[in-house]
């Protein structure tokens, strides 16, 4: 059965969807990303170069939308158009300061000006892996795809001749102040240098800098007489060799007198690997064959039995999330060893390392280890971890959230087995937890948020020493761990009087923690605790909606719901879960209810429709309401875990695991992990 049919390379593309008046969602907190953000770019899993359909909008490149982070949209041009197509982008992202889109690519008749402008297509139309389109007013039928570090276009206009430019300079986004929309911060940039030369008449090699990382490209068009010019700020040069200066645009453009199909291959090792994957590139059909057999064989790792309608969502977010992270082995930017792993674009890693990255986990085997090896290579090479990891030189962007997020990633695939060096585990952590140790002990830690990272890490951290009998290591992170308490004020809540990002107390104080009795007694009770969730989900209308759930909106809090199995009232958790899955995620463009963020929200909304969700750092996957009929995942390690609904109802009556009745509304990772069968039996009323 393909998979691939039922996915919506669109979906999430544009703003999201009005949330209906009268539910229970409209009450929540959706303050931030209006629209989803993601990309229909031409992509591989997690493949290193993506195509995507470039107007410069906001985040990925595509779409109309004019930066936000929250406000009203704003949109600079009406109707379906493109300037072309450029190269890597995000997927999903917000606000994170700088936007890809490199060797901006146009087809086009006349003169070199025009492609500057975006120009009117018509047929648009993109499945996995491909994307295709006409342009107008040129009668230029367009279609990209991409093999590894490659990307291919194709070009057809019924024998007439025509042009193709590229713009080697862009990164980014549209000059929106330019086109009459100002933004309260820069959208776009220029390269920090570049160099490009003619090669042959249908060849153009050399490198671009962008964000202090060094690009080789391999340009190669081909077609019948094809003639190649470099061109500085729209005008073609009679010169041979061209370099980047003054913050003008620049590149080539290829004369063609019939349909050509455009190579473009990169490196971030030297030109000459650059030329052999060009070299070495298969045909577009077998590349469009390819990258259709490569995605039906991750979207396999899931198969679900529920309505047509419900396919389509869940496989088109099951797709959004398997674009990031991106694998250059062997080519790392940051260290010189050769055949080493390295995977970058962990552009929002505070969002996926809750949901997306447990999911790879569990499923993926190869990617798993190239997260690993990632991590391990940086501990390595740099002596250090990182928030975000892009194709970038700075390597401490966007810091202000979390931290000791690669601990949960190390934590997380030791408890689903691809990491087994238990020492190894603890001696990696402390790269990260020996920076905030000493702030920990001294009560100086600047954020709650913070503290208790570093704090739960801590305590997991403790629990598996204190297993394997690691005696020293079990005291180092035991004497940080229990400082957790000292992120609560009295209320029971998060202290008030320290900073929150993208969001308050409120938002961080409901999460997930293993010393769940001491945290209920901490907020007076699981009486007054359950007072405080209906609130913070509005089950009890307090008319504070500053203060409330973010609603699968934003990562900030995405897993608190499940903080109703610590007051045991699972039929509270089962309405806000059905309001989330139901209301939240629709179809289509429009489908996202937030910005994306490289597949975490996708990867939430899955969890939460198969009826599981994993605790992240922990060894405990926490029972949901499963929206399919069955669903069956095939982990990593060959073993299969089945979720089945019996009967009807909004609410769930009892939970069979192998067999068994369970009383607590959970399993271990390792349970989960070794495969089974978990049956939830529905009843009508709570």
């Amino acid at each position: 059965m393909s998979l691939t049919k039922y996915v919506d390379v669109f979906y999430g593309c544009d703003e999201m969807h009005d949330i209906p008046a009268d539910s229970l969602a409209y009450k929540w907190n959706m303050f931030k990303g209006r629209a989803g953000n993601n990309s229909p770019a031409a992509a591989l899993p997690f493949g290193n170069v993506t195509c995507s359909p470039y107007t410069g909008g906001y985040s990925s490149g595509y779409g109309s939308i004019v930066l936000n982070s929250g406000e009203a949209l704003r949109r600079f041009y009406k109707g379906n158009k493109l300037r072309g197509f450029s190269h890597f982008t995000h997927e999903g992202v917000g606000g994170i300061g700088f936007y890809y889109n490199y060797l901006v690519t146009t087809p086009f008749k006349g003169e070199l000006l025009k492609t500057a402008n975006l120009q009117n297509i018509t047929d648009e139309k993109g499945k996995p892996g491909t994307y295709a389109c006409r342009f107008v007013e040129d009668n230029i039928e367009c279609q990209v795809t991409v093999a590894d570090s490659v990307a291919l276009h194709r070009y057809n206009t019924d024998g007439e001749p025509f042009c193709i430019a590229i713009d080697i300079t862009n990164d980014g986004m549209a000059d929106f102040d330019l086109m009459g929309v100002p933004v309260d911060r820069p959208a776009f940039s220029f390269p920090d240098e570049a160099k490009i030369r003619i090669v042959d008449v249908d060849k153009i090699g050399g490198y671009i800098t962008m964000q202090g990382v060094k690009i080789y490209i391999a340009i190669h068009c081909v077609g019948e007489n094809v003639s190649t010019k470099l061109w500085e700020n729209y005008l073609e040069l009679e010169q041979k060799n061209w370099e980047y200066a003054d913050k003008k645009r620049g590149g080539c453009v290829f004369s063609c007198e019939d349909n050509a199909e455009l190579l473009i291959g990169f490196s971030l090792k030297d030109e000459d690997s650059a030329w052999r994957k060009v070299e070495n590139v298969d045909t577009f059909e077998n590349c469009i064959q390819y990258a259709d057999e490569q995605w039906e064989k991750r979207l396999s790792a899931i198969q679900i039995q529920c309505s047509e309608t419900e396919k389509r969502l869940f496989y088109s977010n099951f797709y959004h999330s398997l674009i990031k992270p991106v694998c250059w082995h062997k080519e790392s930017f940051l260290w010189k060893e050769e055949n080493e792993i390295f995977c970058t674009d962990f552009a929002t890693l505070w969002d996926v390392y809750k949901t997306q990255m447990p999911l790879l986990f569990s499923l993926y085997q190869d990617v798993s280890k190239g997260v690993l090896g990632t991590i391990e290579n940086m501990e390595k090479h740099l002596h250090r971890f990182f928030n975000a990891l892009l194709l970038s030189s700075d390597l401490n962007r966007e810091s202000n959230q979390a931290c000791c997020l690669c601990c949960y990633l190390l934590i997380d695939c030791y408890e689903r087995g691809v990491f087994t060096d238990t020492e190894k585990l603890l001696r990696l952590c402390k790269t990260e937890i020996k920076d905030y140790k000493e702030d920990v002990l001294k009560g100086t830690m600047t954020k709650t948020t913070k503290l208790l990272d570093v704090a739960l890490i801590s305590y997991r951290l403790y629990l598996i020493a204190k297993e394997n009998k690691f005696d020293e290591y079990s005291k180092y992170y035991g004497t940080i761990a229990e400082h957790w308490t000292e992120a609560f004020a009295e209320d029971g809540l998060l202290k008030a009087e320290y900073d929150y990002y993208e969001g308050n107390r409120y938002n961080y104080s409901f999460r997930l923690i293993e010393q769940v009795e001491e945290r209920i007694r901490l907020g007076s009770g699981n009486e007054q605790v359950e007072r405080e969730l209906d609130k913070f989900f509005a089950l009890n209308d307090s008319g504070e909606k500053e203060n409330r759930f973010e609603g699968f909106h934003n990562e900030t809090d995405m897993e608190t719901p499940y903080f109703y199995h610590y007051v045991d009232k699972y039929d509270k958790l089962c309405t806000i879960l059905k309001e989330c899955v139901k209301t939240c995620f629709i179809e289509g463009r429009h489908g996202v209810p937030g910005n994306c963020d490289s597949g975490g929200l996708s990867a939430c909304f899955m969890w939460n429709f198969m009826g599981i969700f994993p605790a992240s750092g922990q060894d405990k996957m926490l029972f949901g309401y499963p929206f399919a009929k069955v669903v069956k995942m095939s982990l990593w390690n060959g073993n299969t875990f089945t979720i089945r609904s019996e009967g009807d109802g909004d609410f769930i009556d009892k939970v069979e695991w192998n067999g068994k009745i369970l009383n607590a509304y959970c399993i271990t990772v390792k349970e989960f992990m070794n495969g089974g069968v978990l049956v939830f039996y529905k009843k009508q009323k709570p």
